[in-house]
């Protein structure tokens, strides 16, 4: 039988989401097209993941399951990028999942504009389905890599996560995810914008990011969360180097990942730590970053209440809990 030809390698990492995987794979399975192959990594997961990868590589003809040692998310996605069958590469994470037009609409981009890296809108939600908030653009462009790049540093049309976007395949070999890495997306997808010559956005958005508990965005902290904080600082020395222009998105990104950072660490014994750090990175920026009109309302004044005072952050975070923002 000849072999199925396919325009889209679909990676979907898996570790430890049985509750999560049937949902996600049924979702990628339910595409409005049908050129695409379905990668299931099972990342040495410990629970009946591993059988459930198995079951539906046996049943449909476009997904093939590997099973490794835990490796961890890069490591996983990395894998799947090298038993890659396409050209073009679609990352979805096993405990999200995706609106039937979703392939479709970052192909129809690819083929319409001839861009490098499609991109659209991501939105996140509870796992009961309740939206968070969502990135997203009001409107199809096409953006070089300076302006792509700046749109996603700050947070609007363009998400610094891996997922909502295809990305050629040559690109993801030349810069893989950082292995051992929390927050691995912050160190790669940047690089991954700038190996192209444009970028299409496209309106709205179908991929779905739940945020659940368990998952890395609302674990405790460790000093390993420092890395979304390492990754903000190593953009902001690719930009001084090679876009000084948008210098200024790439400390609001920093913003936004430093006040993350400050959530995480609030109740834990590193907390003097992690602000000495972030004020440390903040020093002469605060100016441009109060008047910026690109860094919402609440994390301006988060941050500087954690300038002034340790115990006042906590306060003003404690009010502003229950506010939907985003970073």
């Amino acid at each position: 039988m000849e072999q199925m030809h396919v325009d889209i390698s679909v990676v979907i990492p898996v570790y430890n989401v049985e509750k999560y995987l049937r949902k996600c794979v049924d979702s990628v399975l339910n595409q409005t097209i049908s050129n695409y192959e379905i990668i299931l990594v099972d990342d040495g997961s410990p629970d009946g993941c591993p059988a459930v990868c198995d079951a539906y590589a046996a049943k449909y003809s476009n997904v093939i399951a590997f099973h490794k040692a835990n490796g961890g998310l890069s490591d996983a996605r990395n894998y799947g990028v090298q038993h890659a069958s396409a050209d073009y590469v679609v990352f979805v994470d096993s405990d999200d999942y995706v609106d039937p037009e979703y392939l479709e609409s970052l192909w129809k981009l690819h083929v319409k504009y001839g861009a490098d890296i499609t991109v659209q809108g991501v939105r996140r939600e509870t796992e009961s389905g309740k939206l968070l908030n969502a990135i997203e653009s009001s409107r199809e462009h096409v953006s070089a890599p300076e302006d792509a790049l700046a749109l996603m540093l700050i947070g609007k049309e363009i998400g610094i996560f891996a997922v909502g976007k295809l990305y050629p395949r040559t690109f993801l070999l030349n810069t893989p995810f950082p292995v051992g890495k929390l927050h691995e997306d912050i160190f790669t997808t940047y690089l991954l914008l700038d190996q192209g010559t444009k970028a299409a956005i496209g309106k709205g958005s179908y991929y779905h990011y739940v945020i659940r508990d368990g998952s890395i965005l609302t674990a405790n902290f460790s000093i390993h969360h420092m890395d979304s904080f390492t990754g903000a600082n190593e953009i902001i020395q690719f930009v001084k180097a090679k876009y000084p222009g948008i210098i200024n998105a790439a400390y609001i990104r920093l913003a936004l990942e430093s006040n993350a950072l400050l959530h995480r660490a609030m109740q834990s014994e590193q907390y003097a730590m992690v602000r000495k750090n972030v004020m440390t990175a903040m020093d002469g920026k605060w100016q441009m970053l109060l008047h910026s009109k690109e860094l919402p309302t609440v994390v301006k004044l988060q941050l500087l209440f954690c300038k002034l005072s340790p115990n006042g952050y906590k306060k003003v975070y404690a009010l502003a809990k229950q506010q939907k923002y985003g970073h």
